[in-house]
């Protein structure tokens, strides 16, 4: 279906997407105006209807868009060898903060969908949160060394609770501004080696 819109140049292409992630992300479903889509990536409104033709569609692309994407890029450049779960979601973050560069309203966008009620996009919007969060935990947990791990300590719960520290970091990032991805991964290398202090055996540190 988005066949027309995947053949644009890749300027215009982020371009596109990048104002529906903005209006989208302060806006919500609902109110985000599709006028308001166009005024900032600077085209007609017909052609947001020619590539598209809804703006459910257009909410549902970007954000099965920015899931895929970050999938692509966690898959392809994270070292998969690498078998310490803390040094894991470093990594991860590294290459997220790097996205965060390109689409600066992306993971403001995607918090905002998760929470999403309008009902012409819920239940969609569902289905592919339990799809992507379901593949996110089995990549993260696999090949990890368990041994390092407190007894007592469920690696199922650290994941979430390292996750939601990792998701409120991105959205200080995003009040930040310019964003320097060698400083901000150190800044959060901090915050795990604080988590990797409660749930690592001492000899694992």
């Amino acid at each position: 279906m988005f066949d027309k819109f995947m053949n644009l140049p890749e300027e215009k292409k982020q371009r596109i997407l990048s104002a529906a992630l903005f209006v989208f992300s302060q806006n919500g479903y609902k109110k985000a105006a599709v006028d308001e889509i166009v005024a900032q990536a600077g085209i007609s409104k017909g052609l947001i209807f020619h590539y598209f033709e809804s703006k459910k569609n257009l909410f549902l692309f970007s954000y099965e868009y920015c899931v895929n994407l970050i999938s692509q890029e966690i898959n392809s450049k994270l070292d998969h060898s690498e078998k310490d779960f803390f040094r894991k979601i470093e990594l991860t973050e590294r290459i997220k903060v790097a996205l965060l560069a390109q689409y600066p309203y992306m993971f403001d966008f995607l918090k905002s969908a998760y929470f999403e009620t309008a009902k012409e996009v819920a239940p969609e919007l569902h289905e592919m949160n339990e799809k992507s969060l379901n593949s996110g935990f089995s990549s993260l947990l696999t090949d990890v060394d368990y041994s390092k791990f407190k007894p007592g300590i469920h690696p199922e719960m650290v994941i979430k609770i390292t996750i939601w520290s990792a998701e409120g970091f991105m959205g200080e990032l995003n009040r930040q501004g310019k964003i320097d991805i060698d400083t901000v991964c150190e800044q959060f290398g901090h915050y795990l080696n604080l988590l990797k202090q409660n749930f690592y055996k001492e000899d694992a540190l």
